[in-house]
């Protein structure tokens, strides 16, 4: 059946619509298409992936060598067939971590305890700076001077607060810097920096605490959001599934292929041909991988 001419129109349509197209748009899909180029020649010396070396692979080499201990040249193609693969189902291992550590961080960002935690990591940023500014004012300032940080105190102020800051440490804070509305007409003396200097260490030491119990929060969030992730009906996961399964399956056949290699020398004569021993191609990421 002859094949149907697309028109200029059909052409231009397909175009404009391939032009829009962005790539991944989920963290773990970007995380995924990042290895897709991932591939390299016989002994593993080009294009190897971001956490990989030349010596990555060939420690593995050395280790399926040191297991299997092959004894002639097509056993040792073999083991290195074997190493291939296993080096190969690391790196799927490694992406798959790393895919659920990015869904598990996005989904984690959204929940109410990260929003606190980020509310009273501003807060500690805004209260320490300005402890520090306090601490260093070492003779009085001119009210028109200390007008301009007057806004900035009242920001900090309203940051602790949304950072849940408890009242006890609110309150003097809110007061010292309140003194600053009342004498910047004048003459701000050292002592009301020195007040506001320790308003905002004391707030600084209360949510320390806070943040900390919210880190521990996370983490617990964190460990249960990762278990729901591992077994969750992510795409992409359920594609490193499918593709650790098939690497798994090139594992065993080149351990068995090495086996009856390795059962076919024994047994052939000293000086008779080995048999015929498989083919081998050697590399880390395949034909199929890339395609993927």
């Amino acid at each position: 059946m002859a094949r149907k001419t697309r028109s200029l129109a059909q052409i231009a349509a397909s175009r404009g619509n391939g032009s829009k197209s962005r790539g991944p748009t989920t963290p773990e899909g970007r995380a995924v298409a990042a290895m897709n180029s991932a591939s390299h020649g016989v002994f593993a010396r080009q294009f190897l992936a971001a956490d990989e070396s030349v010596e990555d692979y060939e420690k593995c080499v050395e280790a399926w060598h040191a297991t299997l201990h092959p004894s002639t040249s097509a056993l040792v193609m073999l083991a290195n067939r074997v190493a291939d693969v296993a080096f190969r189902l690391g790196r799927l291992k490694r992406l798959e971590e790393h895919v659920q550590d990015v869904e598990t961080e996005s989904q984690l960002a959204k929940s109410e305890t990260a929003k606190r935690l980020a509310a009273v990591l501003l807060a500690l940023e805004g209260l320490r700076a300005l402890a520090e500014l306090a601490e260093n004012v070492t003779e009085p300032v001119e009210g028109g001077d200390a007008a301009k940080l007057f806004s900035g105190m009242r920001r900090i102020c309203n940051v602790a607060e949304q950072a849940e800051a408890p009242v006890s440490v609110l309150l003097p804070l809110s007061e010292s810097v309140d003194a600053f509305a009342v004498a910047v007409a004048t003459q701000i003396e050292v002592d009301a920096f020195r007040a506001v200097a320790r308003a905002c260490r004391e707030a600084e030491l209360c949510l320390s605490e806070r943040r900390a119990d919210l880190q521990q929060e996370i983490q617990l969030e964190r460990e249960s959001l990762a278990l729901t992730v591992a077994f969750s009906d992510s795409k992409t996961i359920k594609q490193l599934d499918r593709y650790e399964s098939r690497l798994n399956r090139e594992l065993q056949a080149a351990l068995d292929a090495y086996e009856k290699a390795r059962t076919l020398a024994s047994n052939a004569p000293s000086s008779g041909p080995l048999g015929e021993v498989p083919e081998v191609e050697l590399r880390l990421v395949g034909p199929a991988a890339r395609r993927a």
